[in-house]
């Protein structure tokens, strides 16, 4: 009987439940959903290339830059030309604090805005999961973290969220140990067409006991930071939720220095 239990339980494994799914539209632009954030301590940069330009078009090309603020609430688009096979680097922070914004902290999307022939005949899509800096307490170095996954698409119709849903819960382990000698800021971010609810448990890495519970729901394109500061003992995170994969970005401070890594 317990077999047979277990076989059931392990139907919804085995029925395709992807990552992410794909966009409607062929010739739809595909984006991360980044973190930005905003404020005495923080300014957010991040490295743009010319894309298309890769695949061998010389034509002029621009990037839509779409703000959403905590609640997935869009804020406004930034067009930015880009240059021909060059690095640049976008200030968001400036960008933000001219938008007249009370908001600290959102997310952003970047569309590039033109799809390669070689790209949409291949049945793919050119999607932006680059480099986003940190820069905290005015350090002289940001600290760099890339994008996760095909997250949203931008098609004529609108904008497509991308993220993989589960039939059941599933359970995320952060695949790092938190240290008391430091303080942490676990973000996570929505990419799914629905509200997410979400369990976050924190565990002792000695005796597996729960040693904090919180519970979210988490709106589109949405993000939330779950703090972590004056840990007793060194710990570790587990994520109940139906995303396919909830996994964060975190921020790891010890003193005045600060790191950016994916949970």
């Amino acid at each position: 009987m317990n077999s047979t239990v277990q076989k059931i339980l392990k139907i919804h494994w085995l029925v395709k439940q992807s990552l992410t799914k794909k966009p409607t539209d062929r010739r739809a632009k595909v984006s991360d959903l980044f973190m930005w954030r905003k404020d005495k301590d923080w300014r957010t940069f991040f490295e743009l290339l010319d894309l298309p330009a890769l695949f061998g078009s010389n034509d002029k090309h621009f990037v839509d830059v779409v703000f959403f603020d905590q609640l997935g609430q869009e804020i406004a688009m930034h067009q930015l030309d880009l240059l021909h096979l060059d690095r640049q680097v976008l200030d968001l922070s400036t960008i933000i604090t001219q938008l007249n914004t009370e908001d600290e902290l959102g997310t952003f999307a970047v569309f590039h805005s033109q799809v390669p022939e070689s790209i949409a005949q291949s049945e793919s899509w050119i999607t932006e999961r680059g480099y986003i800096g940190y820069q905290y307490k005015n350090a002289p170095l940001n600290s760099y973290v890339h994008g996760n996954y095909d997250a949203i698409a931008k098609t004529d119709l609108g904008m497509q969220l991308l993220g993989g849903e589960s039939f059941l819960k599933r359970k995320y382990q952060l695949q790092f140990v938190f240290l008391p000698s430091s303080s942490y800021e676990v973000a996570f971010v929505n990419p799914c067409v629905k509200a997410k609810k979400m369990t976050i448990q924190v565990l002792s890495m000695q005796s597996g006991a729960v040693l904090d519970t919180q519970f979210r729901v988490i709106q589109p394109r949405a993000l939330f930071v779950f703090s972590m500061a004056h840990i007793a003992e060194p710990c570790r995170i587990v994520v109940n939720s139906r995303m396919v994969m909830a996994r964060p970005i975190v921020f790891a401070y010890c003193d005045d220095k600060m790191d950016v890594f994916h949970g």
